[in-house]
């Protein structure tokens, strides 16, 4: 026998082997792969009677969970994500978050199987406990402040043909989940699942009450979606004010300030957007769209510039299509302010990440807006130094003449080391209140300003025990300069966070008679943050050590 026709026979075996493996599968459970696609820039809209506003569910983003690797979010609106990650069983859920709780598990859970068994009343179950994180004084410091034992069901109820508005769906999948959490009501969810699209129905039944979901459009539905040019969405025009009123009633403003000229690049102009915490992002419309070539932080003082400025990372495409997933990322290099001079600790990954989801109204406190594009965006700051990522990921509302009138969005904090709790640090359920035009200002004296040069260091005598009338605290020793050693080590764009950690911990040592000693910094600054800068400043500061 040739080798030529020891393959063929190879191959017909393994063919066979395949076919039979399908039908004895399938004689006995329904495949579901291809019935809940998710990939980046997916995305599902649904109407509901009871319900205003529409529902949206949208993958869009990525970033390496602790323990886990890389997970997508998939955000649900209203400040929920979850994070998730396929394997060959499912699609499982790594992390739940809320506007104001992390729930951790203790073992992935399903959100989906990829198949399950269509015999009557057989079913799959999976039970999980959860860790849950909090910050009951709300002060951005997350713990964990219980747990949660869910049990999950999952039924096969039948395959059906449905009619959702003018779309026929030939063939869907009806799967029924059921959640038990702890003692509350369980809540019973069943969802009809087309192929290659995902879910087209889905109602909710809890306590008695149901809400029927039915899907208005999903990316892919338009073959030949419209272009909306983002010039007319995003105004760059100098002098222009939002103010938007959030989630308590307060009040937030973003203002165009006066273009500049770029320290950076030759012949570049930049409009700085200044927001309520006098962060500025310095932008421009290119041919690739809106980009940002430097953005300004405020509570840490410092810039982040792109190292080609003719290259900046892009924000939102040129042209605004629904179904069209744009992505872009960067390696940007962290300068002092306002001379722009490179740090010596200053790389951050930036990476943005956008699909326009389609036309909505929309009604704010300044009055309604007619034919707003809806966007699902994700974007990420990764500062490699710390081991941590900021990201920010949900929706925003762009309104023609106006710009953004309407924000869905939840900011997180995620780490790499186990004894950093991950944490949420803002939620905007913003809607614009008021768009006025004001005279320009100019923005943080970007041209002018002049840095002033670092005060000499006070010589400190040798074994000497000090009391500095400082937030009410005995210092003894070297360690009040122990302690501004490590705050001055910290790279700019965390020092604020890694600042309050620090003295939190000192606080609670020092106990009542409020005396910190030199092992007391040492032991918070240790805490504060287990990765290799830790380490290096603890090296350092042992060295100032006296006792």
């Amino acid at each position: 026998m040739d080798y030529k026709k020891a393959a063929a026979m190879i191959m017909r075996l393994f063919v066979l082997m395949v076919v039979s493996l399908m039908q004895a599968r399938c004689a006995c459970a329904a495949i579901l792969s291809g019935y809940f696609p998710m990939h980046q820039g997916l995305y599902w809209n649904f109407s509901c009677p009871e319900e205003t506003d529409t529902m949206s569910w949208a993958i869009n983003g990525d970033f390496n969970l602790r323990g886990a690797g890389s997970v997508f979010m998939l955000y649900q609106g209203n400040g929920r994500v979850l994070c998730l990650k396929q394997d060959w069983e499912g699609v499982r859920v790594y992390a739940e978050i809320t506007p104001d709780t992390l729930y951790l598990p203790d073992k992935p859970y399903l959100f989906y199987p990829r198949d399950i068994s269509s015999e009557p009343n057989a079913s799959i179950q999976d039970n999980v406990t959860l860790k849950i994180y909090t910050s009951p004084q709300k002060n951005e410091k997350y713990e964990q402040t219980g747990t949660e034992t869910r049990h999950i069901s999952f039924i096969f109820k039948s395959s059906e043909e449905i009619q959702v508005g003018a779309q026929q769906y030939p063939e869907t999948a009806v799967i029924e989940r059921t959640t038990h959490r702890g003692q509350d009501t369980p809540v019973r969810e069943t969802l009809w699942l087309a192929r290659a699209v995902g879910p087209v129905k889905i109602t909710v039944k809890s306590g008695g009450k149901e809400k029927v979901y039915t899907i208005v459009s999903y990316a892919g539905l338009e073959k030949k979606p419209p272009a909306y040019p983002l010039s007319r969405y995003f105004p760059l025009k100098p002098g222009m004010r939002w103010t938007y009123q959030d989630q308590s009633g307060q009040q937030r403003v973003t203002e165009a300030k006066i273009p500049i000229k770029s320290k950076l690049a030759d012949n570049m102009t930049l409009i700085p957007f200044e927001d309520y915490l006098h962060d500025v992002c310095f932008v421009m419309m290119k041919d690739a769209g809106l980009v940002m070539p430097q953005k300004y932080w405020n509570v840490n003082g410092f810039c982040q510039a792109d190292p080609e400025q003719e290259r900046p990372i892009t924000l939102l495409p040129v042209e605004l299509k629904a179904g069209t997933f744009t992505y872009s990322r960067s390696y940007t290099i962290s300068r002092r302010w306002p001379n722009m001079s490179e740090m010596a600790i200053s790389d951050l990954e930036l990476v943005y990440s956008s699909v326009p989801l389609g036309i909505e109204d929309v009604t704010t406190p300044a009055g309604t807006f007619k034919g707003c594009i809806k966007i699902a965006l994700a974007n990420m700051a990764r500062a490699y130094a710390v081991q941590f990522d900021v990201i920010r990921v949900g929706y925003i509302w762009l309104a023609s003449d106006t710009g953004i009138v309407k924000e869905d969005l939840i900011n997180m904090f995620n780490y790499t080391v186990p004894e950093m709790a991950h944490s949420i640090f803002d939620v905007r359920f913003w809607k614009l209140a008021k768009l006025e035009t004001v005279t320009p200002t100019p923005v943080l004296s970007y041209q002018d300003a002049q840095e002033s040069p670092p005060a000499a260091a006070a010589p400190v005598p040798a074994q000497k025990k000090k009391t500095t009338p400082w937030e009410g605290m005995t210092w003894e020793n070297n360690s009040k300069e122990m302690y501004d050693k490590a705050v001055d080590m910290t790279p700019f764009f965390v020092r604020t966070l890694a600042k309050k950690r620090i003295m939190d911990g000192i606080t609670a040592k020092a106990g009542e008679k409020k005396i910190v000693s030199e092992e007391i910094v040492l032991l918070s600054v240790k805490e504060s943050a287990a990765d290799k800068h830790t380490q290096q400043v603890l090296v350092e500061l042992k060295k100032m050590r006296m006792q």
